[in-house]
């Protein structure tokens, strides 16, 4: 359960610690244990529990330094509030108390706690032995500089009793899944897994087909198949086979070479698993209507011109596509079937770095940068697909009549 690394001792992985702390949560912290890894709008939250007035309480356990932490509970606060999980022994009304726990603590995080808006309670733990005996100490810190030990725990028993196994996250799934997830990180699995939680709990009519390397989503036509036409698909995740990042395509109306908007699969490029560089499109969109999309990530058209890498790429920053949909669907009617009459950007405002100079840096040539998350293009895939189903039924429903 626990090894030693240099002169320090730590838990083998994260999954002992949670597992620990579960198991002594009511003697160790005075807190009621209610639900381990339980998924909320798509993430997992590693214990919910109660105190003794039965307000409920969140913690997020690291077993090494983590600098979103804070940003992590932060969404787990609105998650709670937003779906309200059936558990027992708490008072629903109340907000939640967030505790995120971690050997050591970055510097970031004492910056978020200091102008968060929450009250999010950053503690960190220890582990020492002494003279054949292994303690625990928990300390809450106030700011980088302010702690105080909240215990010191003796653990050599809890050590030798067998704990209860971790709940095993990929049990439910099949066979291609988890073998794609037991090759990644902890952090990989989480991501992937809330990824996949979050596009097949938007609609009961989203399907999955999975292979090692590939995992698709859309329109369901049996049991263990999609409808194939770009119309019917919403996201693709390929690469999987890899330890990389993903690469991650959905599908979106533009127009064709031919004049004539249609579905295409369009790959977001990822920086990371939380930030987009830009959508890249098949060489078969027109390049022309690319090219004016293009000079909305600029300031104006001299920017354009004097900074613009090149001008047969065929990529564009997420705020320009969402700038040309929501234009389509609100000024042409006869593109509404694809595009929809909804401005689907409800979420995704643009930031008011992107509209001045600050983005241009005359030192080099200015490059893409995409201002919304991963999430973030995901939720519009998935609005894009919807619109696009409703519109099909409708269509098929006036043939029949």
């Amino acid at each position: 359960m626990l090894v030693k690394n240099s002169s320090e001792w730590q838990f083998q992985d994260e999954a002992t610690f949670e597992n620990l702390l579960w198991g002594n949560l009511r003697e160790w912290l005075e807190l009621t244990p209610l639900a381990r890894q339980l998924g909320i709008c798509g993430e997992y939250c590693d214990i919910v529990a109660c105190d003794s007035a039965g307000s409920p309480v969140i913690l997020e356990l690291k077993n090494q330094e983590d600098r979103y932490i804070v940003q992590q509970l932060t969404r787990y606060y609105h998650n709670f509030l937003e779906e309200h999980p059936n558990l027992k022994d708490i008072h629903h009304l109340d907000s939640p108390k967030l505790i995120g726990i971690a050997p050591t603590l970055h510097r970031h995080n004492f910056i978020d706690q200091l102008y968060h808006q929450l009250n999010i309670e950053l503690w960190t733990f220890k582990l020492q032995e002494q003279n054949g005996q292994f303690w625990l100490e928990f300390t809450i810190w106030n700011s980088s500089e302010e702690s105080t030990v909240l215990k010191k725990i003796d653990i050599t028993s809890s050590l030798k009793i067998p704990t209860t196994p971790p709940v095993d996250p990929l049990s439910h799934l099949d066979k291609n899944w988890r073998i794609i997830l037991s090759k990644r990180s902890e952090i990989d699995q989480k991501r992937l897994l809330a990824i996949r939680d979050r596009i097949l709990s938007f609609s009961s009519n989203l399907g999955e087909v999975a292979t090692l390397s590939k995992s698709t989503y859309g329109q369901k036509r049996g049991q263990k198949s999609l409808c194939i036409s770009e119309e019917r698909l919403c996201l693709s995740i390929e690469g999987l086979s890899t330890s990389k990042l993903p690469s991650i395509s959905i599908y979106i109306p533009f127009f064709s070479k031919s004049s004539y908007l249609r579905v295409f699969k369009a790959k977001l490029v990822l920086i990371s698993w939380d930030e987009i560089q830009y959508i890249q499109f098949p060489k078969d969109c027109d390049l022309m209507v690319l090219r004016e999309c293009r000079q909305r990530d600029f300031n104006d058209f001299k920017h354009y011109l004097n900074y613009h890498e090149a001008k047969n790429n065929y990529r564009l920053s997420t705020q320009a596509y969402i700038d040309f949909h929501n234009e389509l669907s609100s000024k042409f009617e006869r593109f509404q079937n694809l595009c929809g009459t909804s401005n689907l950007d409800g979420v995704l405002k643009r930031s008011p770095a992107y509209q001045n100079d600050e983005c241009i840096d005359a030192q080099k040539p200015y490059t893409i940068q995409s201002l919304h998350s991963l999430d973030d293009m995901i939720d519009f895939a998935l609005l894009s697909w919807q619109h696009r189903q409703e519109q099909l039924k409708a269509k098929r429903q006036t043939k029949v009549e």
